[in-house]
């Protein structure tokens, strides 16, 4: 099996009985010694979209090809994307302030299920920080943030199980949503870094 990475051929053979999970981050170990990360990967001609697609390609793959971004572009570009889901997830949160008192509540329950999944997506992300962060305050930021919501999901779970939609929406408006704002911020504060990087190393 051949490796290529951005065209050039690279010296890193797959190990016996080695997962493409495996094989993948050895490879984004390679290019972390760069400053880079993996930005599109294909196996034997096929792009993958995730480790499971390219898990199934893997065992018979005779040649794997990546494409490498800068930490610095791919880092932007995620954060960015937090930034618009935080956004997006701040109106849901403001729409469902008002709807809790007046939709039905099992359009409510559905609405709010939805919004507790995109919160949790977000929180999987900060780790991803860590380029910027040292391993104590990403994990310092991730328990701190966590203890908070929990606190306020566990409020909003005592309105709910007593059907008190005030209370429910109160909570929504006062406490929820703006821990919301508050990491919608520390996201855009965290983008700011990372764009003057980026003016520093065109400069």
């Amino acid at each position: 099996m051949t490796l290529t990475i951005d065209s050039e051929s690279v010296d890193l053979p797959s190990k016996p009985d080695e997962a493409f999970s495996e094989y993948y981050e050895r490879i984004a170990d390679h290019l972390l010694q760069k400053n880079r990360c993996i930005g599109v990967c294909s196996i034997n001609g096929q792009e993958v979209a995730t480790i499971e697609a390219g898990a199934l390609l893997f065992p018979a793959a005779t040649e794997i090809s990546v494409t490498s971004v800068s930490i610095r572009v791919a880092l932007q570009a995620n954060i960015a994307l937090q930034c618009n889901t935080m956004r997006r997830i701040e109106e849901s949160c403001e729409t469902l302030v008002t709807d809790s008192l007046l939709a039905d509540p099992k359009q409510v329950a559905v609405s709010w299920q939805e919004l507790c999944e995109e919160i949790k997506s977000i929180l999987t992300f900060i780790p991803r920080l860590g380029v910027l962060l040292t391993d104590a305050q990403v994990d310092s930021l991730v328990e701190g943030r966590l203890s908070e919501l929990n606190g306020v999901m566990s409020e909003i779970a005592a309105f709910l199980s007593k059907g008190d939609v005030v209370g429910f929406s109160d909570t929504l408006e006062m406490k929820l949503l703006p821990w919301i704002v508050g990491l919608r911020e520390f996201f855009q504060a965290q983008l700011t870094v990372v764009e003057a990087f980026g003016r520093e190393e065109t400069a």
